[in-house]
């Protein structure tokens, strides 16, 4: 519950704080229509109001906060979601939520998405659902619509920056590939592989390096659907939870195509166009295995599709240095081809380095799942981003970064200070940045 007013706020509160605290005294009893007549979100004060909830039409809740409410006649889909993006990736909810949402429209219901306050979990299921439901919407636009009508809607930085990749994926990527997993709470669910330039093939394929003959996994392109099913799948959840959600892509896609399934072994020529010519090895990848060693057992951290294996590191230094192509496009922008920097001038990409042995090594082709919480990132930027910030760049220091930040080679590097960003902290002006360089 949001404190009451009275205990909440002290002689000596700042006046942000106090108008901070109206808005979630006033949103506590609010259910905000953010779809017309379909979506609405709250906190739990609504959520455990059953004449409120009848009032305002509601016939299905998704609770993704745990709280534990309910009410008879009413239709639930419960989400274990915590508050926490450093250890969940609330991507992993969006198939389930969704098909909860289109099965509650099509039957003409009206449905409440709703955590503690209002404030985070439950905005970012329901900007996700915009963004899933108009595909043209940035992560930007679809918070905005939100925001409009929920004004403490305000995700926290990690399900931003999660929810920024995705909508990034669904709109530039030709080929989207999808895994079943079990997800933090333990139940399986599916989201989309990450595809940083290590897992990455022409035209933003997917390589078949992320499939794993233990897994199911969805292909998503512009004319099909493909459940692919390893040799080895034994896992039944899995591979239920796999065909439902392969099921659901294929029937909302716009032109609602046929589910083909293939196991592996009996894929078609169709299958693997989509992936680098040539390139059809699948393997056991250690990463997954938390899936298949008991893992409806245990709840976990969300893994990173893209962790390197330990036998991976020659290929890891190849993706990071600059290929003929980067190297024509650098020079015909105007930018250096080598590793020193040459500041970008207004309208020209941003530059993104990485600090490894003392040195900052460039990331030539980068993505959101490029910053990894072990590194620090400096972010070198056209002069527009960061003026009013009084920086020419910015360094990122990722949570699990345990030596000091390496603010004397930023310093250098860009002949001037920095501004410092940690991780699940960063400002609207660094994510405007970041994205310039893609």
């Amino acid at each position: 519950m949001v404190p009451r007013l009275a205990v909440a706020v002290r002689d000596n509160a700042s006046k942000e704080s106090f108008v901070k605290l109206c808005k979630l005294e006033a949103a506590s009893v609010a259910c905000s229509e953010v779809v017309s007549q379909f979506l609405f979100v709250s906190g739990e004060a609504v959520a455990g109001d059953k004449a409120k909830l009848l009032e305002c039409g509601i016939t299905h809740v998704v609770d993704c906060g745990m709280t534990g409410l309910r009410h008879e006649g009413l239709e639930y889909l419960v989400l274990d979601a915590p508050d926490d993006g450093r250890y969940f990736d609330i991507t992993w909810l969006l198939v389930d939520c969704f098909a909860f949402l289109e099965e509650a429209y099509c039957r003409g219901g009206r449905v409440l998405v709703h955590c503690r306050r209002g404030v985070s979990r439950s905005c970012a299921l329901a900007i996700a659902y915009v963004m899933w439901r108009n595909a043209d919407l940035t992560y930007r636009d679809a918070f905005g619509l939100v925001k409009l009508q929920r004004p403490i809607c305000d995700p926290n930085a990690a399900f931003v920056a999660q929810l920024m990749a995705w909508g990034h994926r669904r709109r530039h990527h030709q080929v989207l590939l999808h895994r079943a997993a079990y997800a933090y709470n333990g139940r399986p669910s599916v989201k989309l592989c990450g595809l940083n330039a290590k897992y990455q093939a022409e035209k933003n394929n997917p390589s078949a390096a992320l499939l794993d003959p233990r897994g199911c996994f969805i292909l998503q392109t512009q004319d099909q659907v493909c459940l692919w099913v390893g040799k080895e799948a034994q896992d039944t959840l899995l591979k239920d939870c796999a065909t439902r959600a392969a099921t659901f892509i294929a029937k909302h896609k716009s032109d609602k195509k046929e589910l083909i399934v293939f196991e592996e072994g009996q894929e078609t020529d169709d299958f693997w166009k989509h992936f680098p010519a040539g390139d059809r090895t699948v393997r056991r990848r250690q990463v997954y295995d938390v899936d298949f060693l008991g893992g409806a057992k245990k709840k976990r951290p969300d893994d990173d599709d893209d962790d390197d294996d330990d036998d991976d590191d020659d290929d890891d230094e190849k993706i990071r240095s600059p290929s003929p192509e980067n190297i024509l496009e650098e020079a015909a922008s105007g930018n250096n081809v080598d590793n020193n920097p040459i500041f970008p001038q207004e309208g020209q990409k941003t530059q993104l380095y990485e600090f490894q042995n003392d040195e900052w090594e460039r990331l030539w082709d980068y993505d959101y799942d490029d910053l990894i919480a072990s590194s620090a990132f400096l972010l070198v930027a056209a002069p527009e981003h960061f003026t009013d910030l009084g920086a020419k760049g910015a360094l990122w220091i990722g949570t699990d970064f345990t030596a000091d930040p390496p603010l004397d080679a930023a310093t250098t590097r860009l002949q001037a200070d920095p501004l410092l960003i940690s991780a699940h902290q960063e400002p609207d002006a660094f994510w405007r940045a970041f994205e310039d360089g893609f």
